[in-house]
């Protein structure tokens, strides 16, 4: 999952899926909707973030099998909502950052990289 918080005027959206943060379809629907959200509350900032050890690491690769993986929001869908934000967008990477989540940290206008990462 992905929580929403507002720390004054800047949206935070923290992915919270252990245990490398994968990017399921309840991940990507979360961060989806978050960006959305952001825009309603007069967000003037957002940054994306991981919790615990790691940025979101890539794809979930057990939806491969299921087709989970082609369900919308697909990332695409994500990385293009990103892509269209009015605001400015951080991408606070720790840890590692493979695949979609390396995506998703391009798809940000600046990406901050925590010296370990």
């Amino acid at each position: 999952m992905a929580s929403f918080s507002m720390v004054g005027r800047v949206a935070l959206l923290k992915v919270a899926n252990p245990p490398v943060n994968s990017l399921g379809l309840a991940v990507r629907t979360a961060l989806f909707e978050g960006l959305g959200r952001a825009e309603r509350e007069g967000a003037r900032a957002l940054v994306i973030a991981g919790d615990g050890s790691t940025f979101p690491a890539g794809a979930d690769i057990k939806e491969f099998a299921t087709g989970g993986a082609l369900t919308r929001p697909r990332l695409g869908d994500v990385i293009e909502a990103l892509d269209k934000m009015p605001i400015p967008t951080v991408a606070a990477v720790h840890g590692t950052a493979f695949g979609g989540g390396l995506e998703l940290a391009l798809a940000c206008h600046w990406r901050l990289f925590a010296s370990k990462a």
